[in-house]
Formats: C-alpha cells, structure tokens, sequence
C-alpha cells in the first residue's frame, strides 16, 4: 500500500454514516429493479451488481475514473482524463457563472405559462430542504389540483423505489471531489458556489439530478400506465422541470455539469429497468436533449472531454 500523501485531486472521502447506512439497506437494489421480470434472491443481486460494475467501468472510461481505495490513489493511467474533465468543467462553470444575470437568479421557463414564476434560486433552496415536487405548481398552472396533489407522491415513491440508493453507491466508488475543492486546490478566482446542507458526498453522481429524472419519470410512467390524458403542455412542463432539478445545482455550483451528464447516463440505464412504459425513458431523453441548459451548454463547449460522454448518452437514448 502506498503511503500517504498529498495529491492533485484528492478523494472525497468516507460518506457519512447516513448514506452507508442507505447503501447497505436491503442490500442497496431498489424494489422496483428488473420491475416486472420475476427475478428475485441470488438473480435479482447478481443482475444488480452487474449493473454497477457495468455502469462504473462505462463512466470510468469517459468520464471519471473509480478511486483505488486500496492504493489510496488514482489508478494508473487516469490522470488525463481527470485533467481534461475537471478543466472543461471548470471552465465552463465559470463562463456560466459570467454571465448578468446569472443562471441561478433566472426565473424558471414554463412551457405553460402562469402566474410569474420564481427563480431557480428560489426552487434550490427549496429543493435542497424539502421534498421534490411540491413547488411544480410553478412550471404548469393548468394541471388539476388532484394530479398536481400527486406529483410529489409519485416523485418520492420513484425516488425510493426506484433509484433507492444508486447515486450513493455509484458516489462510494467515484469519490470525485466537489468543484470548490478543485477551484480552491488549482487557484479558480472566477467561480463562486451557493451553500446546499446535501452536497456532503462525493460530486458524481448527481443525486439530484438522478431524482430529478426517475422522480418526475415515474410520473410520467404512470400516468401513462393508467391511460391518462397528458397535454402536450403538461408533458413539456414535468421534462422542464425533471432537467432542471439537477442543472440548478449545476448553476448553483455545487455540481460540475459532468456530474449532470454522469446521472443522465444512469438515468437511461436504470430507466429500462424500473419503468413499466417503454416510452417513458423516451420522454426523459427528450427532456435532457430538448430541455436541459447544461446539456446545451455542454453541446456548445469547444473541445473533446465531453466527447465521449455524449456519445455513450446518445447510444443509450437510440
């Protein structure tokens, strides 16, 4: 084992109790896994551990590699990919962050118009002190008062059965350290970040941004599974608002936009396995691809780190 010592980019390190404890909870797989496939015992981990070991290797070859908790150190042969990832994200971070007035103080877009909606700003705090979906109201005025009365029910119901504790387990392994922590250790004057009591783990995977889509996905899964009639306005207004769950923390700068393309690529993996609609991970690419500022941004960004990342996202979303 090595010794220890000081790195460039030193890991996170150990979560805190609370998400361990989540981690090992019913042995970390959602009850919604391989929902519909009768798997159960011995199959239903195995196939859950391939997941992870699979979904680890494929974000570890674009995007960022698993710290060797062992070694207590980087793998060999990584160290480029952790530059050029962390220099575009930062980079990009701080352009968004230029920018008068800044995204996070912009109010929210709503495909439906309403009454004036409030800031991202606003939704962050709230988001990062309550439950998800209370606040939707603000993106889609015309929805009823009972299936409105739903969306948060249906948000945490996906959020706990169906990605349970994958961001955590993912972050475990991924160790990525926070964007102040990098601007801090390589000298970034120009970027600023808001403080959030849930950004006290490892940066990547975004949590919220992984709740953010199979949260508001299920609610699209069942309506969809009940027949029920969905406005192309009300459609377009739960895709705004799945996306901008995780790219406000993103404007927000407690997360790197990576961290949003990582959840994203989880998104679209895990999707196919816990939703009963097949066309709901359709509606969910459609919003990252149609809806989501991050991933504009991240289209638009001269050079090659995302390169990768968006092409493994976009097989996934064929």
């Amino acid at each position: 084992m090595k010794s220890e010592k000081e790195v460039a980019m030193p890991p996170w390190g150990q979560q805190t109790a609370g998400d361990l404890e989540a981690i090992q909870s019913d042995f970390g797989v959602p009850e919604h896994w391989k929902i519909g496939q009768g798997l159960g015992g011995a199959a239903l981990r195995s196939s859950w551990d391939e997941f992870i070991a699979s979904t680890l290797k494929l974000l570890s070859a674009c995007l960022w590699p698993a710290y060797d908790i062992q070694e207590r150190d980087w793998p060999a042969q990584t160290e480029a990919l952790r530059i050029s990832t962390t220099r575009a994200d930062l980079a990009l971070l701080a352009e968004m962050q230029s920018e008068s007035p800044t995204l996070i103080n912009k109010p929210v877009r709503s495909p439906v118009g309403g009454p004036v909606p409030q800031s991202h700003l606003r939704h962050f705090e709230f988001e990062d002190a309550s439950r998800l979906g209370r606040s939707h109201a603000d993106y889609d005025a015309t929805l009823s008062a009972d299936r409105m009365a739903e969306v948060p029910i249906f948000i945490g119901e996906g959020i706990g059965k169906k990605s349970a504790s994958t961001a955590k387990q993912l972050k475990r392994f991924l160790q990525r350290p926070r964007p102040y922590q990098m601007a801090y250790l390589q000298g970034v004057t120009n970027y600023h970040y808001l403080f959030a009591e849930s950004a006290h783990s490892p940066s990547m995977i975004s949590g919220h941004g992984i709740a953010g889509m199979i949260g508001v996905g299920t609610v699209i899964d069942k309506w969809l599974q009940a027949n029920r009639t969905i406005s192309t306005g009300s459609m377009q207004a739960l895709q705004q608002y799945a996306v901008d769950i995780g790219d406000r923390r993103v404007f927000a700068g407690v997360h790197y936009p990576a961290d949003n393309l990582s959840s994203w690529i989880v998104t679209m993996i895990l999707g196919k396995e816990v939703f009963e609609n097949k066309n709901t991970v359709r509606y969910l690419a459609e919003a990252i691809t149609e809806r989501s500022e991050v991933y504009r941004r991240i289209q638009l960004h001269q050079g090659d780190a995302y390169k990768a990342a968006l092409k493994e996202l976009h097989k996934l979303m064929a």
